[in-house]
């Protein structure tokens, strides 16, 4: 947890419960750009621009989790912030990442925190969770656990190597867009759940 983060967020009048990044980057031709320096954060109605810690000094204790077999509700707000922003990537960049690159994105980010990977993905995955870390108290074992649950998702989902099964499902759940070159056929549509 950082306290000037809080206070921070705080004194911008963001509720901080609600608080997420906005942070997908275009270049002048339309690609995406890894996330780099401060970070803008919303709650939906305010803004503020932080400069979180590095992941690794933003562990605070030893808790070892239990087994994440489901997702325990206490981890619930880190798995929507991560699921979160990979939706608006997907959703950014028009396609969402196969789940073998998921997978092997977020096995990246539990590894290498702090790190660096090809896919921009990475850079804005870490950033969803220096804003999380910032805002709870998380040890290492906690985060690699939560990271490494998401991994296996998208693992456990994938159907050959062009699959984006994980994010199209959670698309569903959440009545979002679907990419159009995410789906066979190619057209774009909205999933709509009963």
């Amino acid at each position: 947890m950082d306290l000037q983060i809080i206070a921070q967020l705080e004194a911008a009048g963001l509720a901080l419960h609600g608080c997420h990044a906005r942070h997908i980057q275009l270049s002048c031709e339309g690609k995406i750009q890894p996330q780099q320096g401060d970070l803008f954060v919303t709650d939906g109605a305010r803004a503020a621009c932080i400069c979180p810690k590095p992941i690794s000094q933003l562990f605070v204790g030893n808790v070892r989790p239990p087994i994440l077999e489901k997702y325990p509700s206490q981890y619930l707000p880190f798995f929507y912030r991560l699921d979160k922003t990979m939706l608006s990537y997907g959703t950014t960049r028009a396609e969402f990442p196969h789940d073998r690159e998921l997978e092997r994105v977020l096995k990246q980010l539990a590894r290498r925190p702090d790190g660096w990977d090809r896919n921009p993905l990475f850079s804005y995955l870490r950033s969803a969770a220096q804003l999380h870390l910032s805002l709870s108290d998380v040890s290492r074992h906690e985060f690699e656990a939560v990271v490494r649950r998401l991994a296996r998702a998208a693992k456990t989902m994938s159907m050959g190597s062009s699959s984006c099964n994980y994010l199209t499902n959670l698309a569903s759940r959440h009545k979002q867009t679907v990419p159009a070159a995410s789906v066979a056929g190619g057209a774009a549509y909205r999933i709509l759940v009963g």
